[in-house]
């Protein structure tokens, strides 16, 4: 029997599943977001389909469901929210506790998310690598490119000042240096996230595992399109500095063209989860499991084709705080 998320779901399956249980309330029930929620109004608030969103919860373990009754759709449902907001005001209504308790419940779903879904970040094999150089040569006809490097900064919101007097404000932001390498179907196949101290694109990417296989030629011709801040090695294809003569400045054309694939990349990353761009709230004990979580969610709504929700609803205050609120906290908490 198919309820209305689209996905095979017997109710006797329903009954025994720990993971979609709460103090006697199954998830098709009425009062469920899974229910109430119209497919469109899912995606905005939670930023995934409910197909992909039952997808991850057959995919965690029950151990989650230790010591807490919350049940474990309703800890990654508010999860979501804090993807989608970098707050966890909407985590705390979701889940009936303080917002500190959220910030837990928030890193321990992280923390299982990297660890059970971590292989949806898989670097090409070698079948894999040549569908990916035939495809990066349809862009601008330049061979051998597996994939391109690019970089972006996520901002941390964090108490690194204070000021008095005229206004009592309180400021301060730290940030995550996060290096990804981006297929041609803007999958990320590698990611290095750091905190940022002054580094550059090239320390990061200079330390990876990846960069260790490509300097013991494990990767054969395989090429990285990268900037100009990268130096002059095997296998990093930069752009040329001062190109002196029409190939040269068709060679530079060739290589923006193709590595505005990060470009489209980030835009659907961002778009779908907006606290990479906004001051995310800082989670104990770090934000960088957070960071990697949204590159796996991110990797899995393509891999199921999830469409991108809305540019604004992610931060319609309207949107989160009345309908999770009214439509989500009180019914999962309702006892039976």
């Amino acid at each position: 029997m198919a309820d209305n998320t689209g996905v095979e779901c017997p109710e006797e399956t329903q009954a025994e599943d720990p993971r979609l249980q709460h103090h006697g309330t199954r998830v098709r029930e009425l009062n469920n977001p899974f229910i109430t929620m119209t497919d469109w109004k899912f995606l905005q608030v939670f930023r995934l389909t409910k197909t992909v969103v039952i997808t991850i919860l057959e995919e965690l373990p029950t151990t989650l469901l230790y010591n807490t009754d919350i049940p474990l759709y309703l800890q990654l449902l508010s999860t979501l929210t804090f993807y989608a907001t970098g707050k966890s005001d909407c985590a705390a209504v979701m889940l009936g506790v303080s917002r500190r308790c959220a910030k837990v419940y928030i890193s321990r779903m992280s923390n299982a998310l990297n660890a059970h879904l971590w292989s949806c970040i898989a670097f090409p094999d070698s079948q894999q690598r040549a569908v990916f150089q035939r495809d990066f040569q349809n862009i601008a006809q330049l061979t051998n490119v597996v994939g391109c490097v690019d970089s972006m900064f996520i901002p941390i919101k964090v108490g690194l000042g204070t000021e008095a007097g005229i206004s009592d404000v309180d400021y301060g932001c730290q940030y995550i240096l996060m290096v990804v390498v981006c297929g041609p179907q803007f999958q990320i196949i590698s990611v290095m996230v750091h905190f940022c101290c002054h580094e550059y694109d090239w320390q990061i990417f200079r330390g990876s595992a990846l960069c260790n296989t490509i300097e013991v030629g494990e990767l054969g011709d395989a090429v990285f399109l990268v900037d100009e801040y990268y130096p002059i090695v095997p296998n990093l294809l930069r752009p040329i500095d001062e190109p002196q003569d029409e190939s040269e400045v068709l060679f530079n054309l060739s290589h923006y063209v193709t590595r505005q694939v990060t470009s489209g990349m980030f835009h659907a990353l961002t778009r779908r989860f907006p606290c990479l761009k906004i001051q995310m709230e800082p989670i104990p004990p770090t934000n960088l499991k957070a960071v990697v979580a949204c590159i796996i969610l991110h990797n899995l709504s393509l891999r199921y084709s999830s469409p991108l929700p809305s540019s604004e609803a992610a931060l319609d205050e309207h949107l989160y705080y009345n309908d999770i609120r009214q439509q989500v906290y009180h019914s999962a908490t309702k006892e039976e």
